[in-house]
């Protein structure tokens, strides 16, 4: 935890004595870094939020250590909106994609495999990246995850999927990732970025973020008529409140709520 919050303070903030950081220069320092450009582009506001966030906690933390004498990002504020939710790929673009990984699982490209896992089961990039082998029993996909309490889930995988991934793990010692086995770590979710990115590029669609892919995932499952609880202990969210803001589209919801009040009025008694 250490080691990650340092590598994010350092992307902004100088490796130099904390309290050579005044108010000035704290404010100097994020306006910088809200002008500065990511890997893909200016970065975003809801990156630069949890940059600032992170500082304002850790000098909190050195205040109240006695460590320095002032806090200086108290007053900075954050700037500019971030958005809620992700760009989601339309009904033809998601088939168009669908049917390229397929062809390309078949041929036995795991990263294409890798991403079908995700969106047929909306897993987080990290939880698809860290299952082994042992956590698949048939059609059955047991996520450890460990982003909260929520994120430990048995999940059911759409069978021809879990064919493919069978296959994949066929022979394999149970305790080995599944997926960039050849890593000595578990990559990071730049892995799943990078080849879906390809993938759009080659089903010559517009390029989507993993995330988005779980936002498709909950968005589809809600239009054919899963509840928001369902929706929501699948993503392995606490509440469905975090599913709507950040992953589920508005209407889709409203679909959703639509289809279950006809069934229930007009449905079999």
């Amino acid at each position: 935890v250490a080691r990650n919050v340092e590598n994010r303070i350092k992307v902004w903030i100088p490796d130099v004595p904390v309290d050579e950081i005044d108010a000035a220069r704290a404010s100097a320092l994020y306006l910088a870094v809200t002008k500065s450009e990511g890997k893909f582009g200016p970065i975003k506001a809801a990156t630069h939020h949890g940059y600032l966030k992170l500082a304002k906690e850790l000098w909190r933390w050195l205040l109240d250590g006695g460590h320095i004498e002032s806090d200086a990002f108290a007053k900075v504020k954050p700037i500019g909106k971030a958005n809620a939710g992700k760009q989601q790929l339309g009904p033809r673009e998601a088939k168009t994609l669908e049917r390229l990984l397929f062809d390309k699982a078949n041929q036995g490209e795991e990263g294409a495999l890798a991403i079908l896992v995700q969106l047929y089961l909306g897993l987080r990039p990290s939880e698809v990246l860290g299952l082994t082998v042992g956590a698949v029993d048939g059609i059955n996909v047991f996520v450890n995850g460990t982003k909260n309490r929520n994120a430990k889930r048995r999940l059911e995988l759409f069978a021809p999927v879990a064919e493919l991934l069978a296959t994949h793990c066929e022979q394999r010692p149970l305790t080995e990732r599944i997926f960039a086995r050849d890593r000595e770590k578990q990559p990071s979710p730049n892995w799943m970025y990078k080849r879906l990115h390809s993938y759009c590029d080659e089903a010559q669609i517009g390029r989507v973020c993993p995330h988005s892919l779980r936002g498709l995932h909950s968005s589809l499952a809600l239009e054919a008529g899963a509840t928001s609880n369902d929706v929501a202990r699948s993503l392995g969210h606490s509440s469905f409140a975090i599913t709507a803001k950040h992953y589920a589209k508005a209407d889709s919801i409203e679909v959703g709520k639509a289809r279950r009040v006809a069934d229930s009025l007009h449905g079999p008694k």
